[in-house]
């Protein structure tokens, strides 16, 4: 067997740089990626008189509204599963799912494409009644809501938004 210097290390050195350029791993052996997302996702709360905040009256309609940012200069395009576009849920304190806005309602099993332009954002708005899925009204107390767009790629969901019902 015939040896040829550097022959053999070549695959491995190769197969070491593309790991190292695809990102670190992170604590639980995840991929960290250390790069800039494309979209961005925020969720707002309002008030009834369309005033954003984190206090709300018992039985007060909570509007939240689910915006999303290219954050590139390029035209972007999101790919969606279904017909469903954006979605809203509502956690109590222990992390426990009290409502979200798509249970009951179904979307067609079709691609559905999201354009964007350069910076370009999109809004959807929807409105809690604070009631939970099984029509029940929620204790008064803290609550967290998180928004997002069925789109399964960074940038798509938001950060958690505490609030509370007096």
């Amino acid at each position: 067997m015939q040896h040829r210097s550097g022959t053999l290390w070549r695959p491995i050195l190769l197969t070491l740089l593309l790991l190292s350029a695809c990102g670190q791993q992170g604590p639980k052996g995840e991929v960290r990626r250390d790069t800039v997302t494309e979209f961005e996702t925020v969720l707002t709360l309002q008030d009834t008189d369309g005033r954003e905040s984190d206090e709300f009256e018992r039985d007060e309609a909570i509007t939240m509204i689910i915006a999303i940012r290219n954050m590139t200069n390029a035209e972007k395009t999101l790919t969606l599963t279904t017909t469903q576009s954006y979605d809203c849920v509502v956690s109590d304190p222990d992390g426990r799912e009290i409502w979200r806005w798509s249970n009951g309602r179904m979307f067609a099993q079709i691609l559905t494409e999201m354009r964007f332009a350069p910076g370009e954002e999109k809004r959807f708005a929807e409105v809690w009644d604070q009631l939970r899925s099984d029509g029940s009204s929620p204790a008064p107390g803290r609550f967290e809501a998180v928004g997002t767009i069925p789109a399964g790629i960074p940038g798509t969901t938001s950060g958690s938004v505490p609030f509370s019902i007096r």
